[in-house]
This record gives C-alpha cells, sequence and structure tokens, in this order.
C-alpha cells in the first residue's frame, strides 16, 4: 500500500466522520448525554430504518468519498450524470439539477459540457 492510497482513504474516512459529529452535536443539543448521544445521532443518520441504517449510511458515505478521493469530484459527477442520461433522464432535467449544485460556476459549466447529452 503507497502512502498516496493510505491519504486516499484517510480522505474519505473524513465524509463520514463530520457527517456523525453534527449528528451527534445535534443530539447533544437536545440534552441528551453520554450513550444516548451517540444512539440518537445514529438514528437521525438512518432516517426511519434507525440506528443500522445510520451505520449503512456512514460506510456507504465513506465508499463514495473514496470514489471522490481516489477520481475527482468532477469525474465522479461526470460519471453518475452519464448513468442517469443512460438510464432515460432528460437533459434539460440534468442540466436543471447540475445547476443546482453548491459547486462553482465553473465547474458546473464543464460537467454539463462532458455529460453525453449535450455533446
Amino acid at each position: 500500500m503507497t502512502l498516496d492510497e493510505i491519504a486516499r482513504m484517510a480522505a474519505s474516512l473524513g465524509l463520514p466522520a463530520v457527517m456523525f459529529a453534527v449528528a451527534c452535536s445535534i443530539a447533544a443539543g437536545m440534552g441528551l448525554v453520554g450513550g444516548a448521544v451517540i444512539t440518537t445521532a445514529l438514528a437521525m443518520l438512518g432516517g426511519p430504518f434507525g440506528m443500522v441504517a445510520g451505520l449503512g449510511v456512514l460506510g456507504a458515505s465513506t465508499l463514495i468519498g473514496n470514489a471522490v478521493a481516489n477520481y475527482g469530484i468532477e469525474e465522479f459527477l461526470v460519471a453518475v450524470y452519464n448513468v442517469h442520461r443512460n438510464n432515460g433522464r432528460p437533459c434539460s432535467e440534468l442540466t436543471n439539477e447540475i445547476n443546482t449544485l453548491w459547486i462553482s460556476y465553473e465547474l458546473r459549466r464543464r460537467i454539463i459540457n462532458r455529460i453525453t447529452c449535450c455533446k
């Protein structure tokens, strides 16, 4: 395992850690302490499916974070939107969705230009 791979893995662990820290902060703000904070935070992340799903959400966010760390946000988003396009979503709908993302204007333009429906 190279140092670059270790750095990517550490970067991908940052996303679930931040998500869990925010959920714990919200739970603690509700007056909970100790184990109740952790239980409530996991339940919040899992939504209607509870704590076990909260652990799944953290695991899935690790995989997503790892993919973004490996390939970069632009490559990841282009791949995701090309799959949506291949599944039949109209170009106008994809463009509107991309324009609502919290990314820079320049990155939005590059992604829109690279998805297959806009060539």
